[in-house]
């Protein structure tokens, strides 16, 4: 199989490595890789000796040329920035390619959604929000929700400690796709404090307005300069994520899917202490996946989480965006998704066999626990 990938910065180099890897990926002959930085192209290349890679330099957001780019590959992943999802989907239509992407931030989800249609005219699959989160977290809900014959609830929670409500893409599809009555899906995720309180001031202080002002007989959008002092000061330690993620993941509200309609609420609030020590001992972030639901009639909660490594780097191998959008777009090109049109990977992957992949990855496991209060 052939693969290309959009997409040369952190994300898209794990992506190469794990397409690379010939133990977990035995069938890839080929990979492409494509960013608007040649200097990216050019440094991935070079860091990796492997004659199956290739790269060259690509303005995503040129259908046309992207769609020639993209010819005669099986799948292509998309690891660039989300607003590019769009013009990257309707490029892999026009080059007869597979496609999946890390996420939408809930809105571009709702946009890919309605590409339904071409993709399934086309033959051709598209996977929305298939990276770490979203991505694993809607298999670990996938998993859960397995166990119960009816649902209410859908809690996807990352992190050890107060976690906060951030937008995602898990709210706007984890109802629909799972279905069995669900009603609710609510997304947090624990911040630091700091990171928290300044993300407060700069809200407060107007410095995340998208408007248009003048300084000293300029304009400028506050918005666009908080992004360009972030990323000009890359060593930066409060945030730890790009300018970009922390002005729209963090600073737009929060849609969440509360009794059966979409519903904002403010971002980076609603405290709340998630953790099971009882059941899960210190793992970090378990469970990821809350589920509130019957069995046979009976009161349950499912819950489901991935096991971690103290070594962070262990981890990275199985977990996080880069290693779930190879696996979905391995299992498009080879023919195990046969479904067609567009798809969160709740609604298309099987679980068994995204366990059997996070497993070849070195995931030493899930932890499961079903707990059912019987009528007395």
């Amino acid at each position: 199989m052939k693969i290309a990938v959009i997409g040369a910065g952190r994300q898209g180099q794990i992506a190469v490595n794990d397409l690379l890897n010939k133990k977990i990926s035995p069938k890839v002959e080929e990979v492409f890789v494509s960013d608007f930085r040649k200097e990216a192209v050019d440094s991935l290349l070079s860091s990796i000796k492997d004659d199956r890679l290739v790269g060259k330099k690509g303005d995503a957001s040129k259908i046309d040329e992207t769609a020639k780019l993209l010819k005669g590959y099986d799948a292509t992943i998309n690891v660039a920035w989300y607003h590019l999802n769009l013009d990257i989907m309707k490029a892999c239509i026009k080059a007869g390619t597979h496609y999946n992407d890390a996420g939408g931030l809930f809105h571009m989800t709702l946009k890919q959604l309605q590409l339904n249609n071409d993709f399934k005219k086309a033959g051709l699959t598209a996977i929305l929000g298939s990276g770490g989160s979203p991505g694993q977290q809607n298999m670990l809900a996938r998993i859960a929700a397995d166990k119960l014959d009816e649902i209410d609830e859908i809690h996807i929670r990352l992190g050890k400690g107060p976690a906060v409500y951030t937008l995602h893409s898990e709210p706007a599809t984890l109802a629909k796709y799972i279905g069995k009555g669900c009603k609710t899906v609510t997304f947090k995720q624990t911040l630091g404090l700091e990171m928290r309180d300044i993300l407060m001031k700069l809200r407060d202080l107007g410095l995340t307005s998208k408007k248009e002002i003048t300084v000293s007989g300029m304009k400028i959008v506050p918005y666009d300069v908080v992004i360009d002092i972030i990323e000009a000061n890359p060593d930066q330690k409060v945030f730890g994520y790009s300018g970009r993620t922390i002005m729209d993941e963090f600073m737009i509200p929060a849609v969440q899917y509360i009794n059966g309609e979409f519903k904002e609420v403010e971002p980076v609030s609603g405290d709340e202490y998630i953790t099971f020590p009882e059941i899960f001992g210190d793992q970090l972030g378990v469970p990821n996946a809350i589920v509130k639901g019957r069995v046979k009639g009976d009161a349950a909660i499912s819950l489901a989480g991935m096991l971690r490594h103290e070594d962070i780097s262990l981890t990275r191998k199985y977990a996080g965006t880069g290693p779930m959008v190879s696996i979905t777009a391995q299992m498009m090109a080879d023919g195990s998704i046969k479904e067609r049109g567009t798809y969160p990977p709740e609604g298309v992957v099987d679980p068994f066999k995204y366990k059997e992949e996070m497993k070849k990855r070195g995931c030493p496991g899930f932890l499961e626990s079903l707990i059912v209060t019987k009528k007395t």
